[in-house]
């Protein structure tokens, strides 16, 4: 999929199979089942998707405030001392 069409198909339903769809749909009520993880394991896991797939998740955003903060603690360190 690309990103001009995000959420649409490359194709077209006939009537007939798009009332076909929407009664597998109804039969199979697959939003009563979509209830996500529900074991620690499985939400711990589940909550690293942003990690794995985000840049701008919570845990890469802490490490490179810490990587920051290295690099201006050892820039700071390297510049030498002009007050002597």
């Amino acid at each position: 999929m690309t990103r001009g069409n995000r959420g649409r198909r490359s194709y077209k339903l006939t009537p007939d199979g798009l009332a076909r769809l929407r009664a597998s749909i109804q039969r199979t009520k697959p939003w009563l089942r979509g209830t996500g993880p529900r074991s620690v394991e499985g939400k711990n896991r589940s909550s690293m998707n942003a990690f794995r797939h985000g840049l701008r998740s919570d845990r890469v955003i802490e490490i490179q405030r810490g990587l920051a903060e290295l690099l201006r603690l050892a820039m700071h360190r390297s510049t030498p001392d002009t007050s002597r």
